[in-house]
C-alpha cells in the first residue's frame, strides 16, 4: 500500500509492507531528490539497507573491504635504496577479503551500494612499500567492484599533499576495461587554507580543484570518471563553489558537522551552504550524509538531516522548461545539420518548446509591419519545419491589421506533410503557400511584391 501526503514544501511517499519508506518527491515538478548515507563501516548491508530506507534514503556508501583488514605489513617501512625495488610480501590469509557477494541479490548491489576504497590506499606515498600495496590494493577492491555489479566506487579523499600522478595512474588502467565500473573520485570543498580571492584567506600551494583537474587531464576526461564532493563546515567563497558546477559532480558528501542547530534545536545548514546545495539540485545530484556511526548507523539519527535536504529541495521554484532541457543537461552532443539532414518531428517537437523564441520573432514581425503601409506584404519563411514560425508571423498580421501572404519553405518531406495539414486545418489556406525547394524553384525570375525574410 502505497499514499502520498504533503509535509511542508514537499512530499514522502510510505509503504507499510516492510516498515516506513520514505521517498523524497517535489510537489510540484515530481523530480525526485536522490538521497544516500556515507557509513565508516557496514556489519550487515542488509539492515544498512533497510536503515536507509526508513531514513528516507535511496543508497549506502560503505567500505568493500575492512579499513582494518591487513594484507601486508603496512607498519614496516622500507625506504633504503636496498629495498625500493623488493615486491611487499602480502599476507598469507585463508579467511575471506569481505563479506559475500551473495549478501544482496545483484539489483541491490547495483541500485542500493556505492563501494569505498580501503581509506589506507595511497598510490602517491613516499613510502616505496606502501605505494605498491596500494596499487594491488586498488586493483584488487577494483576488481571486486566490478564483480558485484557496482555503479561506482569512491577513492579515499585527496590532500593538498598528494601528488595524485600515481593515482591517476591507477584510475586510467582501471578505466580501460571495456565496460569499465565508475570511479569517483573524492575531493573536499576547501583544503582550509586556499587562494585569498576564493575563500578570503592564506593562499595555499594548490586548490581541491586544481587537484582534480590534474586527475582528470591525466585521464584523458574519461566519462566513467566522476568526483564526490565534500562539504566542509568551513564557508568556502562563491567563486570557489561556482567552479564545480560545469564538473562531472556525481554526489555531495554532506558531514553532519556542517550542519548548525537552530531556535527549535534541528539541524540546517548556514546561508552559503545553502545557497551551493539550491543550486547543486539543478543538476539532480545525489546528496549523501555523512558522520559519526551513531548519527547515520541509526534511522533516527539520519532522519532531521535528510528532513532538512527534503523541505530544502521542496521549496525550490519550478521553472516550466526544467523537463524538457533535462534529457541535454550536461550532454555532448553533436551539430545539427539541418540543410544536409532532414530533422526528426522529436526535435521539432524540442525546439517548438521554446516559447521565447517565437515571441520574439512575432514582435519583431509585427515591428516591421506596423512600419509599413502597403497593400499586402509577402512574408518568405524559409526553413519552415511544423510551422511556428508561420504562425507567429500570422499572429503579427492581426495584431497590425496587415494583409500578408506567406510562403513557408521547407526541404523535409515529412514536415511538409504537417506543414500541408495545417494549412488546411487551421485558418492558413487563404493565407499561406506551402512550398518545397523543387516548387520553390519553379518560381525563379518571377517579380514578388515586398519581402520580409
Amino acid at each position: 500500500r502505497v499514499w502520498t501526503c504533503g509535509v511542508p514544501s514537499v512530499c514522502f511517499s510510505f509503504s507499510d509492507s516492510e516498515g516506513v519508506q520514505m521517498v523524497v518527491v517535489h510537489p510540484i515538478s515530481g523530480d525526485q531528490l536522490v538521497l544516500g548515507l556515507d557509513l565508516v563501516t557496514v556489519t550487515s548491508l542488509k539492515a544498512a539497507l533497510e536503515n536507509v530506507e526508513t531514513s528516507g534514503c535511496d543508497f549506502v556508501v560503505c567500505p568493500l573491504v575492512h579499513p582494518r583488514y591487513e594484507r601486508a605489513p603496512l607498519h614496516q617501512d622500507d625506504r633504503s635504496p636496498g629495498d625500493l625495488a623488493m615486491k611487499p610480501p602480502w599476507i598469507d590469509r585463508d579467511d575471506p577479503l569481505t563479506r559475500s557477494g551473495m549478501e544482496l541479490r545483484s539489483g541491490q548491489w547495483i541500485e542500493g551500494v556505492v563501494g569505498k576504497l580501503s581509506p589506507w590506499i595511497r598510490p602517491d606515498s613516499a613510502s616505496a612499500r606502501t605505494r605498491r600495496l596500494s596499487e594491488d590494493a586498488f586493483r584488487e577492491e577494483y576488481e571486486l567492484a566490478s564483480h558485484l555489479s557496482l555503479k561506482a566506487v569512491i577513492t579515499p579523499r585527496i590532500s593538498s599533499s598528494d601528488d595524485c600522478v600515481n593515482l591517476a595512474n591507477c584510475i586510467s588502467s582501471a578505466l580501460s576495461l571495456e565496460r569499465p565500473t565508475g570511479i569517483w573520485v573524492r575531493v573536499p570543498i576547501s583544503f582550509g587554507t586556499g587562494d585569498p580571492e576564493l575563500c578570503g584567506e592564506p593562499a595555499s600551494e594548490i586548490s581541491p580543484w586544481e587537484v582534480w583537474n590534474k586527475i582528470r587531464t591525466l585521464c584523458n576526461s574519461h566519462r566513467s570518471l566522476g568526483v564526490v564532493l565534500e562539504m566542509e563546515s568551513e564557508l568556502v567563497g562563491k567563486r570557489a563553489t561556482e567552479r564545480w558546477y560545469a564538473e562531472p559532480v556525481e554526489m555531495i558528501s554532506i558531514p553532519t558537522s556542517t550542519f548548525v542547530k537552530n531556535k527549535a534545536g534541528f539541524p540546517v545548514l548556514l546561508k552559503r551552504h545553502k545557497d551551493f546545495v539550491t543550486n547543486m539540485f539543478q543538476s539532480k545530484v545525489p546528496f549523501a550524509v555523512s558522520g559519526n556511526a551513531a548519527t547515520t548507523n541509526s534511522s533516527e539519527g539520519a532522519k532531521p538531516y535528510v528532513m532538512f535536504l527534503a523541505h530544502l529541495f521542496g521549496k525550490q521554484p519550478v521553472d516550466g522548461h526544467d523537463a524538457d532541457d533535462d534529457a541535454y543537461l550536461d550532454y555532448l552532443q553533436s551539430p545539427l545539420q539541418p540543410l544536409a539532414d532532414n530533422l526528426e518531428g522529436s526535435m521539432y517537437e524540442t525546439f517548438e518548446s521554446d516559447p521565447v523564441k517565437y515571441a520574439r520573432y512575432q514582435e519583431a514581425v509585427r515591428l516591421y509591419l506596423s512600419r509599413k503601409i502597403v497593400e499586402r506584404v509577402v512574408i518568405m519563411v524559409l526553413g519552415a519545419g511544423r510551422g511556428p514560425l508561420v504562425a507567429a508571423c500570422l499572429a503579427a498580421a492581426e495584431q497590425t491589421q496587415r494583409n500578408v501572404y506567406i510562403y513557408a519553405v521547407e526541404k523535409n518531406a515529412s514536415a511538409v506533410i504537417t506543414l500541408r495539414n495545417r494549412r488546411d486545418r487551421e485558418p492558413w489556406k487563404q493565407r499561406v503557400k506551402v512550398k518545397t525547394p523543387s516548387s520553390a524553384s519553379n518560381a525563379q525570375g518571377r517579380r514578388s511584391p515586398r519581402v520580409c525574410s
